[in-house]
């Protein structure tokens, strides 16, 4: 990484996260575009003289690397989570994550999926069958 980016990156990093994480998600950031994450970098207060060239260069030889390198290990897409040697994909394991990180104290949670409550699914099936 650049010395003067790196160097001033504590404050700005925890700025630009919270700036392209939300949109990132949403798919309304193309963060393919070295403009646009320049944009969000310095708006973050991020030092940005030399990223481009960074970006197309070291940085892109790096970022290659690094997604080989997790490709070979079965990293293939996020929110991927590595915990001893399980691979877990997808939000939906956070709670059997949790478990294992807190001791794996009590039965082993199923996959975490936001369920309607009762009263909105007999609702719905109400609904369904008139």
């Amino acid at each position: 990484m650049l010395p003067e980016l790196e160097a001033h990156m504590d404050r700005p990093l925890t700025v630009y996260i919270d700036g392209i994480y939300v949109p990132f998600w949403k798919r309304e950031l193309d963060v393919e575009n070295v403009a646009v994450v320049e944009r969000v970098l310095a708006d973050a207060g991020a030092v940005v003289n030399g990223f481009r060239i960074f970006a197309r260069g070291e940085g892109a030889e790096k970022n290659q690397l690094m997604q080989k390198n997790a490709f070979e290990q079965g990293i293939f897409g996020v929110p991927t989570y590595v915990l001893g040697d399980d691979i877990f994909f997808g939000r939906e394991h956070l709670p059997r994550i949790r478990w294992q990180l807190e001791g794996e104290h009590g039965p082993a949670p199923d996959v975490g999926y936001e369920l309607l409550p009762d009263d909105a699914v007999a609702g719905a099936d109400n609904a369904h069958h008139r």
